[in-house]
């Protein structure tokens, strides 16, 4: 009850401040993604996290991957926080909506949750998690150019506040490297590693579970099955 109130109090706050909540977007939003897609997405408010105990804040703090819990989908609606930081990297709280909006969206139609399933270990996750995410986003600058600088913009700030790596595993590292490898694409120099893994752009998601395996296979004859059987995922991409 307290998180809910604290969450109205934030929206309340925003749009005094002139900031958009997902209120005051949410038609908007979805009057966009039936043009594109064809059908009614539903877009609803994330639930506010509930407020842990102290113990599991310093766990929280402590742990290798960070829950941010930013926005969610599944086959049906999509979820969004109830506001946005305002102006962010020149982009509007609306783009902002509109970039995540379209994500979740995209994914809907791939079916990526579906195909997640066919994903056994948290090595595999990871790499799945990471070509699904680099298809979206070639999907959305080839289909609607005009949210690559909003998306450009977010992929770029993401980048940067990943925490550094602390504590991991050389195969673990591999994986993070190929996250940063993945953005921005056409700044990225391999410099002749023999072993450096693109990451393909235009699978579709059935391919993607397909590629996560055989990745994941080739790592771990490259780093042992130990090392592959004792892998921690890396922070969400």
């Amino acid at each position: 009850m307290l998180t809910r109130a604290q969450e109205t109090v934030r929206s309340v706050v925003a749009r005094d401040r002139g900031v958009p909540t997902l209120d005051d977007v949410r038609p908007r939003l979805q009057h966009y993604l039936r043009a594109m897609y064809g059908e009614t997405v539903m877009i609803e408010s994330l639930a506010p996290p509930k407020e842990a105990g102290w113990p599991v804040r310093v766990l929280r703090q402590l742990a290798l991957v960070r829950e941010r819990g930013r926005s969610e989908s599944d086959a049906e609606r999509i979820r969004l926080p109830a506001t946005l930081p305002g102006q962010r990297a020149g982009v509007s709280p609306l783009e902002q909506y509109r970039v995540i909006a379209v994500q979740h969206a995209e994914r809907m139609r791939r079916a990526t949750a579906w195909h997640a399933r066919e994903v056994s270990t948290d090595l595999e996750r990871d790499l799945f998690q990471l070509a699904e995410a680099a298809a979206v986003d070639a999907q959305v600058v080839e289909h609607q150019p005009g949210l690559r600088a909003a998306l450009d913009a977010a992929r770029a700030e993401s980048m940067t506040q990943r925490p550094k790596p602390r504590w991991r595993t050389d195969i673990e590292l591999r994986v993070e490297e190929m996250v940063r490898r993945a953005w921005p694409r056409q700044d990225i120099d391999a410099g002749g590693d023999a072993d450096f893994i693109d990451v393909p752009l235009y699978n579709d998601a059935e391919s993607n579970a397909t590629w996560a395996r055989r990745t994941a296979n080739a790592l771990e004859a490259q780093y042992g099955r130990k090392a592959a059987r004792a892998y921690r995922r890396v922070p969400e991409i």
